[in-house]
């Protein structure tokens, strides 16, 4: 209490003074006064008085936040919550807390309040719903997998690499922000691929108690309980626990139509924490995650060579009767961090995650539209041989047993100085990282009679493959350590020109057993720099530009068809941008400009069989994000990824200059909030509408596969076509009303044109589709 009053006295002091060499009264201003006393706390990056008082409250880490923090940083927190749809800091692009248009870096920040507008329960959704991101292969429907910029991107929790070997499930009611770092984002999280990283910011503890449970319903009798509750222990010690929590269960949209029979899927989701300062300016900081996700494993629906769905979209040509595909991930993380001084800080971060999968599929591979023949390859076949008829379904049985461990030690640095006109802000880091990937796969295989053959219609024909039809394909362990070390310094000229150099070394020790078998070993030592610059050439500073060079390193993690581990994917990416803030900073216009090679790029069937490619993708992104009035909150993006596949492996003859799967050229994202305020008879109501077109993209690439057939017939080459996903267009819309402070209640319409979504699987000419229209409904309460 005595730092606030203090801290405001000093402020009230100084604005008196400033007020008084100014020629005006303190006390009583006139307009030309608080004109001055407006001009001094914008150069204190401070919009009013009232977000002083404000900023004397706001908490970071559980601890009251001093006003020179906040005098100095302004009053969001980096890990914390933000005030409307626009973010104005962020830390994941360097590190290094800074202002976004300082950064020469893209970093999307996804705010609790899209969060809350999109209704969203899956990071997915928040992400898709603000971004240009593309869903990948999300393995069955038991991953969240993402496509940036045409190229895979992966996930952190709190800055802590977590997507290696398998992307996870996640749950988004544990999400503070969220935040898209576009480009390669080795040199600052680890290895990765180019395309990005999402780093999922999680809640913390806070200084007050409080409990808020949100009650959703919607149809496909899908019930959602989310429970957040926080109760400061010690005042003395700032200890202050947590609890979030959200427990699902529905019945699948899928298996619908054609019978009365349904599915159940169900979630758990638990996360506490818990903060405390065991003496001055030392915080420690404990996280811990788990999530149960329990369902029928789906694969899809059969696609035709003219990218529309074989089949309606609720048909499931799974079997029903197999028991439930289990998902469990396992995170915790404890973060220690020490404020030296006002310019000095060191942190210390220990993250540990366990990822495990198992369960029966019986899972679509292909559709045969015409029959499958072979030419009179051997010699006694004089004519062209049917093997397979035409408007068959080919399934095939597996089993699949997979763990993931995962430990990530890693200390910062963290520091502020100057050197004449040149401020600094550098950051320095080590980091050690463990991971193991033990996987088995079993298949029955799909062609007859190892596999089901089967008519379109006999949706949900349950098979009659055994466990005794199994044959297991790879048994695989997969061990990767890397020692690391990063450095990066941002410099800054009065605010007009900041530069951000640095890159970080990787030393990889890599092995392979198969089958209990030492397959492959890489030791490799890779450096991955990062360099970019921002000008603000203009008095007003609302006007930025930048332009930056970042390489990405990953190790591939599977054995290549010729034998050994494919090389490590090594990736560039050039990009600049310009940038335009308007209604000081509210609201902001901004356009990207990228180009992206990737080497060494694994391709697979399934994950099962690999060849390394090159990729490439140039593209342009439009943003414009922010209040463009005091009760309109806009997103808008259009992203445009021309993809290339430059060239094919060894099992895969792959028709080169095609785009890479998965990726759409185009792709287009609305969301706007209308809030009334106290003037209007309707205050309280919030209005949100969506929208969100995705062009066509590919399923299947032009390739020459080998299908072995066994003796006498051998190996025989057949030639799979492209196929491409027709376009799509979402559109959601939703009403929040809040009745008091402590009473929401939330309605609306998901996918309210009923459009026919399908999403690419792993399958050949298999893709997952979305429900069609959804209502739900909710109630917010908070104690």
């Amino acid at each position: 209490m005595k730092k606030s009053f203090w801290a405001t006295t000093a402020l009230c002091t100084c604005l008196s003074t400033y007020a008084f060499a100014q020629g005006v009264d303190p006390i009583r201003p006139d307009d030309a006064a608080r004109n001055t006393q407006d001009s001094f706390l914008k150069a204190l990056d401070i919009k009013d008085l009232d977000t002083v008082l404000y900023a004397q409250t706001a908490t970071n880490q559980g601890r009251v936040t001093p006003l020179s923090e906040v005098v100095l940083l302004g009053t969001e927190d980096p890990t914390g919550p933000v005030d409307g749809f626009k973010a104005k800091r962020s830390s994941s692009g360097t590190r290094i807390n800074s202002e976004l248009d300082e950064l020469p870096v893209s970093v999307d920040v996804i705010s609790d309040a899209v969060i809350e507008a999109t209704n969203a329960t899956r990071v997915e959704t928040a992400v898709l719903a603000a971004t240009g991101a593309a869903v990948g292969n999300t393995f069955g429907g038991v991953n969240e997998s993402f496509i940036i910029r045409g190229f895979d991107a992966n996930v952190a929790d709190n800055g802590n690499l977590t997507g290696f070997f398998d992307i996870q499930v996640r749950d988004s009611a544990n999400a503070e922000r969220i935040e898209v770092l576009s480009g390669p984002a080795g040199a600052l999280f680890g290895f990765g691929p180019p395309g990005g990283v999402i780093n999922v910011i999680t809640k913390k503890p806070q200084d007050r108690l409080f409990l808020d449970t949100k009650t959703e319903v919607s149809t496909f009798t899908r019930v959602r309980q989310e429970i957040d509750v926080n109760v400061p222990v010690a005042k003395e010690i700032n200890l202050n626990t947590r609890f979030v929590a959200a427990f699902e269960g529905s019945d699948s949209f899928r298996f619908r139509d054609a019978f009365d029979e349904t599915f159940p899927e169900n979630r758990i989701f638990l996360a506490p924490s818990l903060s405390f300062e065991p003496f001055e300016n030392f915080n420690v900081l404990l996280r811990g995650q788990y999530l149960r996700d329990s369902r029928i494993f789906d694969r899809g629906i059969p696609i035709l060579l003219d990218g529309s769905a074989a089949s309606e979209i609720s048909d499931f040509f799974g079997d029903a009767s197999l028991d439930p595909f289990i998902v469990q991930n396992l995170v915790g993380d404890l973060q220690l961090d020490y404020e030296i001084n006002k310019n000095w800080s060191v942190s210390a971060n220990f993250s540990g995650n366990r990822n495990e999968r198992d369960g029966f599929s019986l899972e679509t591979e292909a559709f045969l539209e015409e029959p499958l023949t072979v030419g009179p390859i051997p010699p006694f076949l004089p004519v062209p041989l049917e093997i397979i008829p035409g408007g068959l379904l080919l399934r095939q049985l597996e089993f699949r047993d997979q763990g993931t461990s995962r430990l990530v030690a890693r200390g910062d640095i963290n520091g502020s100085f100057s050197t004449g006109f040149i401020d600094h802000e550098v950051v320095a880091s080590v980091e050690r990282f463990s991971g193991v990937n033990d996987s088995e796969l079993s298949q029955s295989g799909f062609l007859p009679p190892a596999g089901d053959a089967i008519p379109l219609s006999a949706v949900a024909a349950p098979t009659t493959l055994t466990e005794a039809d199994l044959t297991i394909l790879f048994d695989t362990k997969n061990d990767t350590d890397t020692l690391s070390f990063s450095f990066f310094d941002k410099l800054s000229y009065k605010d007009t020109v900041h530069i951000l150099g640095g890159g970080r070394v990787d030393i990889l020790d890599q092995s392979i057993i198969s089958s209990g078998v030492l397959t492959d070993t890489v030791e490799v030592t890779e450096f991955s720099p990062r360099v970019g610059i921002v000008v603000k050439p203009l008095e007003n500073k609302n006007f930025s530009s930048f332009f930056s060079y970042g390489e990405s390193f990953e190790p591939n993690t599977v054995l290549a068809v010729g034998g050994g581990i494919l090389d490590p994917e090594l990736g560039r990416t050039f990009e600049g941008g310009l940038s335009y803030d308007f209604r000081d900073g509210a609201f902001n216009l901004a356009v990207t400009a990228f180009d992206i090679t990737l080497e060494n790029a694994p391709l697979s069937i399934d994950g099962v069989e690999f060849v390394g490619t090159t990729n490439s993708s140039r593209g342009v992104e439009l943003r414009a994000k922010g209040a463009i009035t005091d009760n309109l909150d806009l997103i808008s993006t259009y992203t445009f990824v021309d993809s290339e596949l430059l060239s094919g492996g060894e099992l895969f003859d792959v028709a080169e200059g095609e785009s890479v799967v998965g990726v759409p050229k185009h792709t287009v994202t609305f969301l706007a909030q209308y809030s009334f305020r106290e003037d209007s008879i309707l205050d309280g109501l919030s209005l949100t509408g969506s929208l969100r077109f995705q062009g066509a993209r590919l399923l299947q690439n032009t390739s020459v596969a080998l299908i072995p057939l066994g003796p006498p017939l051998g190996t025989i080459e057949t030639l799979l076509p492209s196929i491409e996903l027709n376009p799509t267009v979402r559109i959601d819309i939703g009403a929040q009303y809040e009745r008091h402070e402590n009473f929401v209640v939330e309605f609306g319409i998901q996918n309210l044109l009923n459009d026919e979504i399908i999403r690419p699987s792993a399958g050949s000419a298999v893709g997952i589709p979305e429900a069609g229209i959804v209502g739900f409904g909710a109630i917010k309460i908070k104690f």
